[in-house]
C-alpha cells in the first residue's frame, strides 16, 4: 500500500489506504482488548494497558494504529514515541531488548486468543454448513 501526503503525490495510494483503514477498523480495536487479555494471562500490566489505551488512542494520526500501540505501552509500562506526532504510553521504564520478548509474547498469546475466539468457532460453523451440503 502506498499513500503519500505530499502535493506532489497526494493522489497516488489514497484510496488503498482508505480501504486499509475501513478494512481494519474492527480488528485493531479487537485486537486491543485481546492483548489486555493476553497481558492479563502473562502477568503484564493490563490494568496499565486499559488505562494507557483509553488515554491515548487517538493520539495517533492513524484511527486504528493507536489501539494496539497505546495498549502494548501500557501493558509493557513504556512509551512509545514518533518525535513529532504522538507519544504513547507512561515513560517508567527504559525501553530494553527484554521489552521485544515481551511484546513477542503479549502479541503471540493475542494471535492464539483470536484464534480460539474468532477463528475456531467460524471454521466449525462453516464445516457444519459444508456437511449440510455435501
Amino acid at each position: 500500500m502506498v499513500g503519500y501526503k505530499d502535493e506532489r503525490h497526494i493522489h497516488i495510494g489514497w484510496f488503498s489506504a482508505r480501504m486499509d483503514t475501513i478494512a481494519n477498523y474492527v480488528t485493531a480495536r479487537l485486537t486491543a482488548i485481546l492483548m489486555i487479555l493476553a497481558a492479563l494471562l502473562l502477568r503484564e500490566d493490563w490494568r496499565g494497558a486499559w488505562r494507557i489505551l483509553w488515554r491515548d488512542r487517538k493520539n495517533t494520526e492513524s484511527l486504528n494504529a493507536g489501539w494496539t500501540m497505546s495498549a502494548m505501552a501500557g501493558a509493557l509500562n513504556v512509551q512509545l514515541e514518533k518525535p513529532g506526532f504522538y507519544v504513547l504510553g507512561d515513560a517508567e521504564e527504559d525501553l530494553s531488548p527484554e521489552h521485544i520478548m515481551r511484546a513477542i509474547r503479549v502479541m503471540g498469546l493475542a494471535a492464539i486468543l483470536f484464534s480460539i475466539l474468532i477463528d475456531f468457532p467460524i471454521l466449525m460453523v462453516n464445516a457444519l454448513i459444508l456437511n449440510r451440503w455435501i
